[in-house]
């Protein structure tokens, strides 16, 4: 049961970070040193990966000043982006969908007369 719950954490931490709702700060030189002969780090803290190899460098994930519902207004606003994206592709298929009716309709119109 620990693993999933880390699982689920690590997952949670990740996205908190990608969309910016949690504080994502970079080790000291000291901090490194102290994490790197550390055999288990800390849940906040994660090795700084390039190209799948360790850094030597560790980053340190906070929790932000936002409250709840400054969360819930920022993950709104990234849905209306994605939904904004997913109208714009739906949009782009059903003018292609036409013109390539049209076209048909035409090469149908020139086989018959």
């Amino acid at each position: 049961m620990a693993s999933k719950e880390t699982a689920t954490r690590k997952y949670l931490r990740q996205n908190r970070s990608q969309h910016g709702l949690i504080e994502r700060v970079e080790c000291t030189d000291e901090e490194n040193e102290q994490y790197a002969k550390m055999e288990t780090l800390p849940d906040n803290v994660k090795r700084i990966l390039e190209d799948g190899k360790a850094t030597g460098k560790y980053v340190k994930y906070g929790s932000s000043d936002l409250t709840q519902e400054e969360v819930a207004e920022t993950l709104m606003y990234k849905q209306l982006e994605t939904l904004g994206t997913i109208k714009n592709y739906l949009l782009f298929f059903v003018v292609l969908t036409i013109i390539s009716m049209v076209a048909g309709l035409i090469s149908i119109i020139s086989l018959v007369t």
